[in-house]
């Protein structure tokens, strides 16, 4: 429990720790065979082409909802005040409109924190992915850089 309560409060420890899960992956990547590196590259470009996909997608759905709860909590906003101004109005009346508003508005914000979390951790999945794809795109250079001194070495003995 004291290693994850370091890891959460310890900016440091948490970049040697994504460091090490790098390097681990790294070392996994250099145990491939060309072909299975190919696989595992050509899975994760599909996989960030879907979450770029799923990211736009998400990101105008995000706009809608908080466009239709700032408007949904606006108009019961709006008849609250004109009910405080209206002399005619009935405490019920008033009682009605504010407690709408307030559960309107309840809502909506719990609604834009569960939402902007949910992007968040999509942002996060894609950072990921894309630095996984990087440990793949070096493997394939490391492996195209020995592969071109192999053969320059054959030419030459």
């Amino acid at each position: 429990m004291k290693k994850y309560f370091e890891l959460l409060t310890s900016a440091k420890k948490r970049n040697k720790l994504h460091r090490t899960k790098e390097v681990n992956k790294l070392n996994e990547l250099e145990k491939l065979s060309d072909q299975e590196l190919m696989i595992e590259k050509i899975h994760l470009l599909a996989k960030k082409s879907t979450h770029r996909t799923l990211s736009i997608l998400y990101g105008a759905w995000y706009l809608l909802i908080i466009g239709v709860i700032s408007v949904g909590t606006f108009e019961p906003f709006i008849s609250y005040l004109s009910l405080l101004t209206d002399t005619t109005a009935s405490k019920n009346k008033i009682l009605k409109v504010k407690s709408v508003f307030y559960v309107t508005s309840g809502v909506s914000l719990l609604l834009a924190i569960i939402l902007t979390i949910v992007f968040i951790f999509l942002i996060g999945r894609q950072r990921k992915n894309q630095q996984l794809l990087g440990l793949y795109e070096f493997e394939e250079l490391r492996r195209k850089i020995a592969n071109s001194k192999k053969i320059s070495d054959h030419f030459v003995s």
